[in-house]
């Protein structure tokens, strides 16, 4: 399996505007829940300044969405390898739940 990482700041933005602007939250109001301001939030978007794994996941908490989600939208070259990664979770977390 291969990440596609090419212009990864500018795809993590443009994930992170798409399902901010589907919620409609503002660039403002994501800043306030990320303690950033709206410049910073912009700028990221834009994929001008990089990401750091804190505010990839606080950015993924406020906006409901999983790594998975990120990971399937953001970083997989091949769009096969989204469905077999979907099916090896699915079958992580029945095996987890039967094992509860």
């Amino acid at each position: 399996m291969k990440y596609n990482t090419l212009n990864i700041n500018f795809r993590i933005g443009s994930f992170i505007r798409k399902h901010r602007t589907l919620l409609g939250i503002s660039g403002k109001n994501l800043g306030k829940k990320l303690n950033l301001s709206q410049q910073q939030i912009s700028r990221l978007e834009r994929g001008k300044t990089m990401f750091s794994f804190e505010i990839v996941l606080h950015s993924l908490n406020v906006l409901d969405k999983s790594l998975l989600d990120l990971i399937a939208e953001v970083f997989y070259e091949d769009a096969c390898e989204i469905l077999i990664e979907y099916q090896r979770q699915q079958q992580f977390n029945t095996e987890l739940a039967l094992a509860n």
